[in-house]
């Protein structure tokens, strides 16, 4: 039988465990608010390629996350070109020439 100790400390361990855990879905939860966009396409490549895929750096709507690596390379404008439909890409072709 468990000493009262060993309990009260399984106890706390336990809500403790459980307190972490629901910091963090709160956090994911804000990301994916924040982050719509690149949350989806995270979401995507982790589809294809596992859940071992982890983004370093989020920027979007003006807000960024985490940091950018030694190459980063601003990938905007092609992130935006991909979000738009048919329609807009050909729009936008038209006033571009």
């Amino acid at each position: 039988m468990d000493s009262p100790t060993q309990t009260s400390l399984a106890e706390r361990l336990s809500a403790l465990a459980a307190t972490q855990i629901k910091k963090r879905r709160a956090v994911e939860s804000e990301i994916r608010r924040d982050f719509p966009l690149c949350t989806a396409a995270a979401d995507h490549v982790r589809a294809e390629f596992g859940p071992g895929v982890k983004p370093t750096y989020f920027s979007e709507g003006g807000k960024t996350m985490g940091k950018r690596g030694p190459d980063f390379e601003d990938n905007t404008y092609k992130w935006e070109w991909l979000a738009m439909t048919e329609t807009e890409r050909n729009k936008s072709l038209r006033g571009a020439a």
